[in-house]
């Protein structure tokens, strides 16, 4: 099967780049566990309390960033010896998508703001 070519511009730059027309994922098996250890974490502890949050017009933030925190999904690109994981953007992306599936905005929008903002 032939590869593809793909021409992006980035901050004015021309950037090529192949991709087999076979596989176009950039995200690996590992991608895949961090993915499904998150969904699981929304899934018991995000998503059962959204409605309740949302009533009670705040959540349980310091617990929550402790939990995700806990289980490595803050800092996901940050360098180790600041307390990060060292990772690529591609495992900010899958997790950025997997923040998606939270019932509500505003809880995705924190985490991302305390990962991505305030770090």
């Amino acid at each position: 099967m032939l590869a593809s070519r793909r021409i992006v511009r980035l901050c004015g730059r021309r950037l090529s780049y192949s991709i087999d027309s076979k596989d176009e994922s950039i995200f690996s098996e590992e991608h895949a566990s961090m993915r499904a250890s998150l969904r699981q974490i929304i899934d018991q502890h995000i998503n059962p309390h959204v409605d309740e949050w949302e009533s009670a017009r705040a959540f349980p933030a310091h617990d929550l960033f402790k939990r995700l925190g806990d289980a490595g999904f803050l800092g996901v690109t940050k360098p180790p010896e600041y307390g990060g994981l060292g990772l690529d953007y591609t495992y900010a992306v899958a997790v950025a998508e997997e923040l998606g599936r939270i019932n509500c905005g505003a809880v995705p929008m924190a985490i991302g703001v305390q990962t991505d903002m305030a770090t």
